[in-house]
């Protein structure tokens, strides 16, 4: 996906210009969803990303390569998959589908993790705060990434 994506960049305007919205949009979409995270992480959900970024290094914990991943890869990833289908659909009510998608991620994610005990173990395990957390920061996150896409399209 990396390699279409920098070939695209260099070959399309269109192209370029939905790679680029769906990366900043993944980006800003990631940081508020973080943020929507700190009151479950108070109300003792532990911060998962930095275990992630240990099994990445084979270390215990890993905080900066934990966050790398989470904003580089998955945020903007996910930012790039969710522009990309906004184009050729041409969603008329982005910040709706947006919304969709942040819920379909989410049940993704617990797909995941219901039917895996090892990704429970790796990530967290579902309980009503981590689902919660989960599921809010969720919506958070495809609502802001509809709005930016938005926002970006009229700009």
């Amino acid at each position: 996906m990396i390699s279409i994506c920098c070939y695209h960049l260099f070959n399309s305007d269109t192209y370029k210009k939905i790679i680029s919205h769906g990366w900043i949009a993944g980006l800003i979409a990631v940081l508020i969803y973080d943020l929507s995270r700190i009151p479950f992480i108070y109300a003792g959900w532990d911060d998962f990303i930095p275990g992630l970024g240990g099994a990445i290094t084979g270390a215990e914990e890993n905080f900066t390569i934990g966050y790398l991943w989470r904003y580089l890869g998955n945020g903007a990833g996910l930012g790039l998959g969710f522009a990309a289908l906004s184009h050729f659909f041409k969603f008329k009510r982005t910040i709706l589908a947006g919304l969709i998608y942040g819920v379909c991620v989410f049940l993704c994610l617990d797909i995941v993790l219901i039917s895996s005990e090892q990704a429970q173990a790796n990530m967290f395990e579902i309980t009503p705060l981590t689902f919660t957390g989960s599921l809010v920061g969720h919506v958070v996150y495809g609502t802001v990434l509809g709005f930016v896409i938005s926002r970006l399209r009229q700009s």
